[in-house]
């Protein structure tokens, strides 16, 4: 229906923040989603992403892949040809199974259903970083940005592309511009730290890593490992 589909706009909005209290306003809306249509299964799809992404925000693993995985297979089961729950059950491959063969059979998958799925070409991008394969992540993640240019957790992401890429100037760039579009993004302002780290630009590397802290409210432990680097190097034991 029309009204579940803007709650699943709502919860996807605020998911992409990659704030916790933002993460579980995003969950509230995709299970009041789901209440108004059980058997849509695109909400199914926004919980998946939800539930995967609060573990980024340092919710125990545990506690939220098992709900994760459940929602995607939900909604393959409605839908097995809706190319996003593919998506998410290759994100969930390559972050929690570890198993990198599966995660490129989703990606390709989702491609296969829709060739215009940012979230696909940007997991993909995730997923060939993580490999070492810049190139090819970076052409994916471009062509993620070209169909979703205002998707500030795709911007924050395609910065970290770069920085593993040795690009850290363009990293800096892309990532001002995340932050610019969304000035409290915890991952632009973590990955903007990183970049600042390998230019040797520690007063700037230790600020953006206060302000990711400060962001996620101290509910991510790896901007606080990324300060605690940026301080070592410092000297600052």
């Amino acid at each position: 229906s029309g009204e579940a589909y803007q709650l699943y706009l709502r919860g996807r909005y605020h998911v992409q923040k990659v704030s916790l209290p933002d993460i579980q306003a995003g969950i509230r809306y995709f299970e009041d989603a789901t209440a108004i249509d059980p058997n849509y299964a695109l909400a199914y799809v926004g919980l998946a992403d939800a539930y995967r992404t609060a573990s980024a925000a340092d919710v125990t693993p545990g506690q939220v892949v098992p709900k994760a995985k459940a929602a995607a297979e939900r909604a393959v089961q409605l839908d097995p040809e809706l190319s996003s729950a593919h998506t998410q059950l290759g994100m969930l491959a390559v972050w929690y199974d570890f198993d990198a063969a599966a995660a490129e059979r989703h990606f390709r998958r989702a491609l296969e259903l829709d060739p215009e799925n940012a979230e696909a070409h940007l997991y993909f991008a995730h997923l060939r970083s993580n490999q070492g394969r810049h190139e090819e992540a970076l052409r994916e993640a471009d062509h993620a940005l070209e169909l979703e240019p205002f998707n500030s957790r795709f911007n924050a992401l395609s910065g970290q592309f770069l920085v593993h890429a040795g690009r850290y100037d363009e990293a800096i760039t892309r990532l001002q511009a995340t932050l610019a579009l969304n000035p409290d993004h915890v991952l632009a302002h973590m990955f903007i730290a990183t970049a600042y780290i390998e230019k040797e630009m520690y007063g700037e590397a230790i600020a953006e890593a206060q302000a990711a802290i400060a962001t996620s409210r101290r509910r991510m432990s790896h901007p606080i490992g990324v300060l605690g680097y940026a301080l070592a190097k410092t000297g600052d034991k």
